[in-house]
């Protein structure tokens, strides 16, 4: 009896521990897409933001507008969302296309952070028609590498690379994603050949709670119960 206890208070305590962390498991990727099918394929879900010129998550201009096409403002949910870049040439805004001053060569990445513990599904678009022309990239190399980030999580799962091809077309990678309040998820892009800015979209769909967590004061008179069982039961 006492082995099965220990077994059940492991079992417990394991359960707690996983549902605490981010869980991600890629889901499908929607190829030959392009910006002009996004709005209308995937903006009918819970978030969305986009860019068509540098790739930033912005939603509103410098006074605070709403801008055109249609963005919006973060739901309650969303704590921060926010674009940063590392770069071996010049960046930031402006450029849709390979070849222009704005390109980005290195890594950019988008942080996301929620004010509670959702499951969601997290798809991100990317597409420039000119990615590679002026390297003279062939359709079949890597243009693009993307991860998600985060705690405890694998790069099997998070890990996606991009073609040329695909870039040019555009593209849609779409993640199933567990994240707890206040831990952060990391869109790592990084650029394996060539640059560019083009266009970038996030649409967070079917956006659930991710259940709540047993307090440890809960998983601790469980398990007394189990123990008072057990030793009702040892005694007869």
């Amino acid at each position: 009896m006492n082995r099965i206890l220990v077994v059940c208070m492991c079992a417990m305590l394991a359960l707690a521990s996983s549902a605490l962390a981010a869980q991600v498991s890629f889901l499908s990727s929607d190829a030959a897409t392009s910006p002009l099918n996004w709005v209308a394929t995937y903006a009918n879900g819970d978030y969305f933001i986009w860019d068509y010129s540098s790739g930033k998550p912005d939603w509103k201009d410098a006074q605070g507008k709403m801008k055109d096409p249609p963005y919006q403002s973060n739901p309650a949910y969303v704590k921060e969302f926010k674009y940063n870049w590392t770069s071996g040439s010049s960046g930031g805004g402006g450029g849709s296309g390979g070849g222009t001053s704005s390109d980005i060569k290195g890594h950019v990445y988008y942080d996301l952070t929620l004010n509670a513990g959702k499951s969601f599904e997290f798809l991100v678009g990317f597409w420039d028609d000119e990615y590679g022309q002026t390297e003279g990239l062939q359709t079949t190399d890597v243009a693009l590498r993307v991860q998600l980030v985060g705690a405890n999580l694998s790069p099997a799962d998070t890990e996606h690379d991009i073609l040329v091809s695909d870039l040019r077309h555009g593209i849609v990678l779409k993640w199933d994603v567990t994240l707890p309040a206040d831990e952060k998820l990391t869109l790592d892009v990084a650029w394996v050949n060539g640059e560019g800015t083009g266009a970038a979209a996030f649409f967070l769909n079917n956006v659930r709670d991710a259940g709540q967590v047993p307090e440890p004061a809960t998983v601790g008179l469980v398990l007394f119960g189990l123990a008072g069982v057990f030793v009702r039961r040892s005694r007869k």
